[in-house]
């Protein structure tokens, strides 16, 4: 018996000594193809996604009824996050909307039943899904946006004789919102049609320019302030428009556009057509 185990441990040993090698180099073969291929899979992208950076939306937002002017105004107000767009679609006070007992116009279903309602019948008129509004005089804008001074340059919206009219005292001023918003209710019965619109989109766009900064903290503004406003926003909604709106407000080149909705002047009153449907889609979607 011990003669026997003598000639097993010595051919065990010599086996032991030749596959031992073998086994070595596939360890180390495997944790070399292991570890070189873990990177491989992590993401290799070194660009932060920002915050609101890829989300895009529409809201309406309104100017309520202030003493300067007893007439709402509302706007279509496009945030493209993705673009690095702004883009306004101002409603003339005359709209009409189709509303239960017939027709309406924006200002009426206003002043009759606040912004809510007149935002159902307008979404309902140009077959928009339901779209969440903010409104606020133009005193507690100012106050939302930490009152801020805008320079309007008139030289080439207004004549020396319509700057007098409206009692402005040089090309360009500097005005508190709403001085802005009295300078375009004035001008509205002042000047000619063409030339109050100029100046409405000029007081628009200038305001969005200048007061992209604080844009970074009007959502806040708003939690603050509620009482200031009227408005259909969620938190969660609200959540998503802060995202957007500290995205934009610091985003480089975003691009500011004010239009008016397109349609046909009727006197008093402002007929939607198949443009302006189309606008809208374009603006919601």
């Amino acid at each position: 018996m011990r003669t026997g185990l003598k000639p097993f441990f010595i051919s065990f040993l010599i086996t032991l000594g030749v596959l031992l090698p073998f086994v070595w180099c596939g360890t180390l073969y495997y944790d070399t193809a292991h570890s070189s291929a873990e990177p491989a899979a992590q993401p290799q992208s070194g660009v932060p996604i920002l915050s609101g950076s890829q989300d895009s939306g529409a809201f309406l937002i309104a100017l309520a009824p202030w003493q300067e002017c007893p007439a709402p105004s509302l706007a279509i107000l496009r945030l493209d996050c993705p673009q690095a767009a702004i883009s306004v679609c101002l409603l003339p006070s005359g709209t009409v909307v189709r509303s239960p007992g017939g027709s309406a116009t924006l200002a009426q279903s206003y002043l009759t039943a606040g912004p809510g309602r007149a935002a159902q019948l307008l979404c309902e008129t140009l077959e928009l899904p339901p779209l969440s509004y903010v409104a606020a005089t133009p005193g507690g804008w100012a106050l939302l946006l930490g009152d801020p001074v805008l320079r309007l340059d008139t030289a080439s919206l207004l004549t020396p004789a319509q700057r007098t009219a409206l009692g402005l005292e040089g090309a360009v001023g500097q005005l508190s919102l709403p001085q802005a918003a009295a300078l375009c209710a004035h001008g509205a019965d002042l000047l000619p049609a063409e030339s109050a619109l100029k100046l409405r989109l000029a007081v628009w766009e200038n305001t969005l320019q200048q007061c992209r900064p604080q844009l970074a903290l009007l959502a806040d503004a708003m939690r603050a302030q509620s009482s200031q406003l009227l408005t259909s926003l969620s938190a969660t909604e609200l959540l998503r428009l802060e995202k957007m709106l500290r995205f934009l407000s610091g985003a480089e080149s975003v691009s500011v556009r004010v239009q008016t909705m397109p349609g046909k002047a009727e006197g008093q009153r402002f007929a939607l057509n198949e443009q302006s449907l189309a606008l809208a889609a374009q603006l919601a979607g």
